[in-house]
């Protein structure tokens, strides 16, 4: 596909290409090999500068999902410290994972609002701080996937 944009490019601006006389440094090889986190860190930029991907799930994992709903403050108390935990280790986000990544992992398991208050719950429960802050890039989806309080206004890691 790219070859077939690039090639209408040089037709549509009369260009003929011509073959280089000098072959370019590609630079280290283990660039390419690397993940994101490991080329966020290498490049200092954040973990989350590219977004990732959203995968389709089928309806058969849709309904595994649906059967498996989180109705209840202590088991979501349970999943969001597993998920926080996980989160954090693999992403290596140094003890300071984003509300939404906990929120978008979770998924459609729980209420928004049950996902709100028993966040807030947890923390009055003393078991982890929220942070008030917002989100780097400004990304709508990201600020409402995250917690917004009457208090800060602002949204929060954990």
């Amino acid at each position: 596909m790219a070859r077939a944009v690039a090639s209408e490019i040089i037709k549509a601006q009369e260009i003929k290409p011509s073959k280089p006389k000098k072959a370019l440094d590609l630079g280290e090889n283990r660039l390419l090999s690397l993940d994101m986190s490991n080329a966020s860190t290498y490049f200092k930029v954040p973990r989350d500068t590219i977004g990732q991907r959203t995968r389709k799930i089928s309806q058969q994992s849709q309904d595994k999902l649906v059967s498996k709903a989180i109705d209840s403050y202590e088991i979501f108390k349970s999943i969001a410290l597993e998920t926080y935990h996980r989160l954090n280790r693999d992403f290596n986000l140094d003890d300071l994972v984003p509300i939404y990544r906990i929120r978008r992992d979770i998924g459609d398991r729980i209420k928004r609002q049950d996902f709100n208050l028993w966040l807030l719950q947890m923390q009055a429960d003393d078991i982890f701080q929220l942070q008030g802050g917002s989100v780097s890039d400004g990304d709508p989806q990201k600020i409402e996937d995250s917690i917004t309080t009457e208090l800060s206004n602002r949204q929060g890691k954990w």
